[in-house]
């Protein structure tokens, strides 16, 4: 097998292994376990990255045999995960994660050539012991194609009484009335949301702004203008002036006009 020569910490610790096994006189097996039908320890990597330890287990107890597998990364590892042709076709319709999820994914091809993984075995007593050393961009690799088929990218739909109680939400926001465009209101939604915003299907993030505009033009913009019909009246019998209704209002001098009129 070829391996490329670049710096390659986990391949360097392959050979330390090899070394550090002949040096306790332990037989090493070059293979990995299938782990279907029997009882298994895992090395818990992320309290103790020290192989050594492990291995001098194997030693002190009288292993023999220690077996030793890794994986080399290359470029079928990407070829192999990335949505392509019809397949990504078909989801990029009710998917827009499917773009940034292969982005992400042609961004591990600069890995290639080196080794993502180690695992170290051995048995004692019917117990199978293993120690699996991954290779912190090999293990985002492994999160990201995991994420991907639990669905975690996947925009979900939001079920109908959260979208109105967004859309609720939103039109009661304090800065809605200041909006003067669609993206603004979006911003606000975004605001509302912080990180969930992410995981919700766009045509629900359409539904919540256009409900939401529904509901102040068909709601709050009539009760709105009813109340301040009645303000204006109160003030002009107290004989503030057009001007003075208007500012007291926060409307200009001829929404003052026409409420008194109305």
């Amino acid at each position: 097998m070829k391996f490329h020569r670049r710096n390659d910490p986990l391949f360097d610790a392959v050979r330390e292994i090899q070394e550090y096994c002949d040096l306790h006189r332990l037989n090493v097996f070059s293979g990995y376990l299938t782990r279907e039908h029997e009882t298994v320890a895992v090395w818990n990597v992320a309290r103790s990255r020290d192989w050594k330890a492990f291995v001098d287990v194997a030693a002190s107890r009288g292993g023999g045999l220690v077996y030793l597998d890794w994986v080399t990364f290359d470029e079928h590892h990407v070829d192999e995960a990335l949505i392509r042709g019809d397949e990504a076709h078909e989801a990029t319709e009710t998917d827009p994660h499917v773009d940034e999820y292969n982005r992400e994914l042609e961004g591990f091809r600069t890995h290639a050539g080196l080794t993502g993984v180690i695992e170290i075995a051995f048995s004692l007593g019917g117990v199978w012991h293993i120690f699996e050393w991954q290779a912190d961009w090999f293990a985002e690799f492994e999160r990201c194609i995991d994420a991907w088929d639990e669905g975690a990218l996947h925009p979900r739909r939001l079920p109908r009484a959260r979208l109105h109680d967004l859309a609720n939400q939103l039109v009661n926001h304090p800065k809605y009335q200041v909006c003067q465009s669609k993206a603004q209101r979006r911003y606000l939604l975004e605001q509302l949301l912080g990180r969930e915003f992410e995981s919700v299907r766009a045509s629900d993030v359409t539904g919540v702004l256009d409900r939401a505009e529904a509901i102040f033009e068909l709601e709050i913009k009539p009760l709105e203008r009813s109340y301040l019909k009645q303000r204006a009246r109160e003030l002009k019998a107290q004989g503030l002036s057009i001007d003075a209704i208007a500012g007291s209002l926060g409307v200009s001098r001829s929404a003052a006009k026409a409420l008194l009129a109305g």
